[in-house]
């Protein structure tokens, strides 16, 4: 017994990189999402061209005001819903699910934090188009207070 645990163990050491670089090997072969400003994603709401808007707060901060034109999935659901079927993610988000390609997927949140997270998971789930709104809500809520 003693002898097998020994082996076990030169075998986990031996395979933990190997398993470890398979496990990260797409995200590490992503680029990071790039990041948009105000002025670009007010330019996209306007135009309404090809726009996937995720808002990815809490049920309490979208009751106090959100981005028009945004889908709410909380970032507790994100990963979930872009791994779901086109015909459940319809059922749970009333929309069509978006494409892999989509042309412009932006994510946001109250102060950019989960944004960010939110745009990664979006890239590890093989999205290509994905952009970070790192002003987030409170910047827009601001700026259209005016």
């Amino acid at each position: 017994m003693g002898s097998l645990c020994g082996n076990l163990a030169v075998l986990l050491l031996f395979l933990s990189p190997l398993m470890h670089s398979h496990l990260f090997a797409r995200a590490s072969t992503s680029s990071p999402p790039t990041t948009l400003k105000y002025e670009e994603l007010k330019a996209l709401i306007e135009s309404n061209k090809d726009l996937v808007l995720i808002d990815v707060r809490s049920q309490g901060e979208v009751a106090g005001g959100r981005i028009p034109g945004a889908i709410h999935i909380p970032i507790h659901a994100l990963d979930a819903a872009l791994r779901m079927n086109p015909d459940d993610f319809k059922a749970n988000y009333g929309l069509v699910k978006p494409p892999l390609n989509v042309p412009q997927l932006v994510f946001y949140c109250q102060a950019g934090g989960r944004s960010r997270m939110a745009a990664t998971t979006a890239i590890r789930n093989g999205y290509i188009n994905v952009r970070d709104y790192a002003g987030a809500y409170s910047e827009w809520s601001r700026k259209e207070r005016k």
